[in-house]
């Protein structure tokens, strides 16, 4: 081989091939016509790049320059979360929160989830394709730690999980630190509850298939169940 005679033609190669992307452009296309955009955050930034037109990537801004109030009806979490106990969080009707595998909810404050029977509050894994989406153990979960108090959860779907609801409260006070009504708690690799020596009231609702104990209350506490369905 004589690499001699081959670089030349290498280099030229190479310059045409500059020439060409270096001349690329294309005319902006203007549409007059109204665009609606729809987000769910205040400001989003994002690339993209315009391949047909072989343009360079182009960064774009959105603001919401109006600061109206923004509704986010499903949430991503890639690994835990904490309410703080200065905290308290409402959860609106229709909210699907998805959560990652290993990853839970953890509550020192307040947490509400307000669902209604037409849209319901859904927690559960991130992965929706099939085994994973019916399966359970695939995120660890809603922990109420010492302190947390008034949480309360109405039409509200928790499904896939290690452990629904796990109280650790310890507040023994008489009144329950954890209601849920009309809802469904299910599909867990351990229990739908699990207290230690808190207070849980349940109304209307159903706990179902979990590995272990379907309901499990231990160390003392309080537990009501009023119109529940308890099955494995």
């Amino acid at each position: 081989m004589k690499l001699h005679k081959i670089f030349p033609g290498f280099i030229l190669i190479l310059l045409n091939g500059l020439f060409f992307f270096s001349a690329c452009s294309y005319e902006p296309e203007i549409e007059e016509q109204p665009v609606q955009l729809t987000f769910s955050a205040d400001t989003i930034q994002f690339d993209t790049i315009f391949a047909e037109r072989k343009s360079i990537t182009r960064r774009l801004l959105v603001k919401n320059p109006s600061k109206n109030a923004i509704s986010i009806d499903q949430i991503g979490l890639s690994s835990n979360i904490l309410v703080d106990s200065s905290c308290s969080l409402t959860i609106e009707p229709g909210t699907k929160i998805y959560s990652a595998n290993n990853s839970f909810i953890l509550v020192a404050g307040t947490l509400k989830a307000e669902g209604t029977a037409e849209n319901p509050v859904i927690f559960m894994n991130d992965r929706l394709d099939e085994p994973f989406a019916s399966a359970p153990g695939q995120w660890g979960g809603i922990v109420f730690l010492e302190g947390s108090t008034d949480n309360y959860f109405s039409h509200t779907q928790i499904k896939n999980g290690v452990v629904g609801l796990n109280l650790n409260i310890f507040n023994r006070d008489g009144e329950a630190d954890v209601v849920v009504e009309n809802s469904l708690i299910g599909n867990m690799t351990f229990s739908a509850v699990l207290s230690l020596n808190s207070e849980f009231t349940a109304t209307n609702s159903v706990f179902f298939n979990t590995a272990l104990g379907t309901i499990s209350h231990i160390g003392g506490g309080l537990a009501t169940y009023q119109h529940c369905t308890i099955a494995n």
